[in-house]
């Protein structure tokens, strides 16, 4: 058993999106200069103010991969979290599949998002290109979602278990988990979720498990699956501060994206038209990893034939180098663009 697991690990439900960005309310908030010349965020010089909207978007150049035809088509993500709300004008009615919930032993098939944290996901992932109307600028807007719900009030080991399996029977090209914290018990025949994850991980070579760093290199050790396998990539989070690209809290991972005011959609009334939903802030690597996860679908679009470590191969290939971030930033355009020059 690893050694985070002397911790005990009670995810409630109205925290689930608050738990990974522990630091956030620590955070200072920077604002942006955009280099429009060079296509993504050059320099950071204004502190304390709200960063101009999509900020991240341009950094990690999602603008790159649309202008070259990208946009998820054709591809599909599985967000095993806490369902999807349905239906959300930020989130196409028909690019949401039909998927299946095993935190509870009723309905199945009752996938609705209560807490928020998926939906927030899933807008970062796959949210249409705004409008006036619209809040949300996903990175792979015609990708299709399958939400499965595991997340209910607590995670438990058989239900994330049984809902990544039941997502890879789907057979999507992503898989993103970003749970917040892992369950510490064990399924009916004593099994830890890091024993049944090297499993699923294993015989599923096709897919890229995009998993949210809930690890450090310290007190909480990265599980074994997810360094032994190549079709599984642990994203960790960063933000900017004094000009400099730094990490968003002490996360590690093997790559980093944006986890600081990411914008995506609410499950909350916007106060302005009860009718919409309002816009949500999203901190953390929770965010940093839908970003990465909608970048995968960008790049699988256009290499049919790629298999979970070709995606995570082309991701880390192509990061932009920063001195406080070990193994590179999230560059999707040069991912995208790399991959096609294989």
């Amino acid at each position: 058993m690893n050694p985070h697991r002397h911790r005990v690990w009670l995810v409630a439900l109205a925290g689930v999106s608050l738990l990974l960005p522990a630091c956030a309310t620590s955070e200072t908030t920077q604002a942006t200069q955009t280099n429009p010349a060079a296509g993504f965020v050059k320099a950071w010089s204004y502190v304390g103010k709200q960063p101009p909207p999509f900020w991240w978007h341009d950094l990690v150049d999602v603008k790159g991969a649309w202008d070259k035809g990208a946009t998820g088509d054709g591809r599909t993500v599985a967000i095993v979290d806490t369902g999807v709300l349905k239906p959300h004008e930020d989130l196409r009615d028909a690019n949401t599949l039909e998927g299946m919930q095993f935190c509870t032993t009723s309905n199945p098939s009752d996938t609705a998002d209560t807490n928020g944290h998926g939906t927030q996901l899933a807008g970062i992932v796959l949210g249409r290109v705004p409008t006036l109307a619209h809040s949300t600028r996903g990175v792979a807007p015609d990708a299709k979602l399958i939400p499965i719900k595991v997340v209910c009030a607590v995670t438990t080991t058989p239900a994330v278990a049984q809902g990544v399996q039941k997502a890879t029977s789907t057979t999507p090209d992503v898989i993103l988990m970003a749970l917040g914290a892992w369950p510490s018990d064990t399924d009916l025949g004593g099994n830890d979720v890091d024993s049944l994850m090297a499993t699923l991980v294993s015989v599923n070579p096709n897919i890229l498990f995009v998993v949210a760093s809930v690890w450090d290199l310290t007190y909480f050790p990265r599980p074994e699956w997810t360094t032994k396998y190549g079709n599984v990539i642990v994203v960790a989070g960063m933000t900017v501060y004094d000009m400099k690209e730094v990490p968003f809290n002490e996360k590690r991972g093997d790559i980093w994206a944006p986890a600081q005011n990411v914008e995506t959609a609410s499950i909350s009334p916007d106060p302005k038209d009860p009718k919409k939903h309002a816009q949500f802030l999203m901190p953390g690597t929770s965010a940093a990893s839908a970003i990465v996860a909608g970048c995968a679908a960008l790049i699988k679009q256009m290499n049919l034939a790629y298999t979970g470590k070709a995606l995570k191969d082309a991701l880390t290939a192509a990061v932009v180098p920063q001195p406080d971030l070990p193994g590179g930033r999230l560059k999707c355009s040069m991912a995208f663009l790399s991959s096609r020059a294989r």
